[in-house]
């Protein structure tokens, strides 16, 4: 198992492997694609690419909305500063031997635990540099590799199958005297004795740990790799952190998988030699990247921008109809409107929605204190309930009053007086206020009125 040589260029090793692919492209550091141009993405490509970069589970899935939501939002993000050389630390060019291998409750070294009583660590210690295993079928030979290859990569290899991954659950029945139940079960959790009826899944507790040690006699590791369930009888794996001990995940790969991928390498047949070597380098996954992309691209350019044009043509009706309302209201109550006109849809900024709402904030303040002036005291503008209870009770009450068409009000207004009018009127008041100051006068001393009226009468008859 070599570390990255002394003499390699640590950026060349990192490229080998899908993160440091991902993780080139997305830093915007230059590579060398082997033209006269270094070959470098613009910043848009690589905040969609780091999106990738941070959700690789999802690429060899179905593309949900979700998804395709969250790649948009991504355009809207710088990408990291991403430093070069992450895939591994340069090391001594040494190649590691296995020095230790212990394993605990690993499926073909364990069986399950009887009575609570955990078994006993497995514990193999090589003492020579070629160790040959003999034993009869089912003996646990292939469980010493397997532990060693779950431990560096989370694969076990399968006779006549592809390596998998260790996280695989199947089920497995329990026969009972009430028939047989069913429950998940790890790949690598030992076959359970007993298991409870209720029981979602069969309990798992097995880690593997690997003692290494260089040319040089220092001592590598330990590398441990660990798989138990949660609350929700999920599977949660703990892997090893190769990088912290300067190994080369490729190095990992070829030394372990490649084995077991071998028997399914056809010469003549580029497809299944492409994917296996892809494997094999840990690239495969940049196929799935390619096809979640290529649906995203599509779903995005179509079915989004489809969707997305018919939401802008549903606010810019909105839009047109508020701003129609608003202008019947300014025309109806002209000292609301704003100096300027409310601008249309395709030429509105934010900076003029800024103003207006500016604009009829304060006119509202200002008609609140108003209000207050009218109603008194009790009136506060600052309580909600206060200007909820006075914007509810101004349309009854204007439908109520109907001012408008009040016959009243049209009497007065129909009334039209000039300047000499209204001097004979205030004359002819003037006069009539002379009269009843004289009548009153007259009424203090009745004998007298009488005689004044007897001489009216006369005066009157003679004229």
């Amino acid at each position: 198992m070599p570390k990255e040589g002394a003499g390699a260029d640590p950026r060349q090793l990192h490229l080998l492997t899908t993160e440091g692919v991902l993780a080139e492209l997305v830093s915007g550091r230059a590579i060398d694609a082997g033209g006269a141009d270094p070959f470098t993405l613009p910043p848009d490509s690589r905040a969609v690419l780091d999106w990738y970069r941070q959700n690789t589970p999802k690429w060899a899935g179905s593309l949900s909305g979700t998804d395709a939501e969250a790649i948009v939002d991504a355009l809207s993000k710088a990408p990291p500063d991403i430093p070069g050389a992450i895939a591994g630390v340069r090391g001594t060019g040494a190649k590691l031997t296995l020095k230790r291998l212990t394993a605990y409750h690993f499926a073909g070294l364990h069986a399950s635990s009887i009575d609570d009583v955990a078994p006993d660590r497995f514990v193999f210690e090589p003492t020579s540099p070629l160790t040959l295993f003999e034993g009869w079928n089912g003996s646990g030979k292939t469980s010493i590799a397997n532990a060693i290859v779950w431990c560096l990569t989370g694969e076990i290899l399968r006779p006549q199958r592809m390596p998998e991954s260790g996280s695989t659950e199947f089920h497995c029945e329990v026969e009972r005297e009430t028939g047989p139940t069913s429950h998940g079960m790890s790949a690598v959790t030992p076959l359970p004795t007993t298991v409870p009826a209720n029981a979602k899944a069969v309990p798992c507790d097995t880690w593997v740990e690997l003692l290494l040690i260089a040319e040089d006699g220092t001592e590598v590791g330990p590398l441990r790799r660990s798989q138990t369930r949660d609350a929700r009888s999920r599977l949660v794996e703990t892997a090893p952190d190769l990088a912290a001990f300067g190994i080369d995940p490729m190095a990992v790969r070829l030394g372990t998988t490649m084995p077991g991928m071998l028997a399914y390498l056809q010469v003549g047949s580029s497809s299944e030699l492409g994917s296996a070597v892809a494997k094999l380098t840990g690239l495969a996954g940049l196929v799935d990247l390619g096809r979640h992309a290529s649906r995203a691209k599509e779903r995005i350019g179509k079915r989004m921008v489809k969707e997305i044009d018919g939401q802008i043509d549903d606010i810019d009706r909105r839009y047109a109809d508020q701003r129609k309302d608003l202008g019947n209201r300014n025309l109806e109550f002209p000292a609301m409107a704003p100096g300027t006109i409310i601008p249309p849809a395709d030429t509105a900024a934010l900076a003029d929605m800024d103003r207006l709402r500016e604009h009829y904030e304060k006119a509202k303040a200002e008609g609140l204190n108003d209000a207050r002036d009218v109603l008194g005291a009790a009136f506060d503008p600052d309580v909600a309930a206060s200007r909820q209870s006075l914007e509810e009770s101004l349309a009854p009450a204007e439908a109520t009053l109907k001012l408008k068409d009040a016959p009243s009000l049209n009497r007065l207004s129909a009334l039209k007086m000039d300047v000499g009018d209204l001097d004979a009127a205030s004359r002819l008041v003037a006069d009539l206020l002379e009269e009843a100051h004289a009548l009153a006068e007259l009424q203090k001393d009745p004998d007298r009125t009488r005689r004044l009226q007897l001489y009216a009468r006369v005066g009157s008859w003679m004229h």
